[in-house]
């Protein structure tokens, strides 16, 4: 086994560097992940149940986002309203 073989490929854990940062970025960053898992939670619950009644879609996809971070209604709205625009 080599053990100085470094891969090309390696992976930088993107929490440990925001952490790390100072300033705005890191939070315009944090922001933009959020944004991008609420979508997709929104887009795998509506695959799932073709139609939905919109408290139930918040409830789903609150329950599908809480691994990562705890969203807010809020936030899932504006999720769900840039996503209308998408479509």
């Amino acid at each position: 086994m080599d053990c100085n073989y470094c891969t090309p490929h390696g992976r930088t854990p993107i929490v440990g560097i925001l952490h790390t940062s100072r300033g705005g970025l890191a939070s315009f960053i944090l922001s933009l992940v959020h944004c991008s898992v609420l979508q997709a939670a929104i887009v795998r619950v509506m695959k799932m149940r073709r139609v939905l009644v919109y408290n139930m879609l918040i409830k789903e996809t609150i329950d599908l986002a809480a691994t990562r971070f705890k969203p807010s209604v809020a936030s899932i709205k504006r999720a769900i309203e840039v996503s209308q625009q998408a479509w």
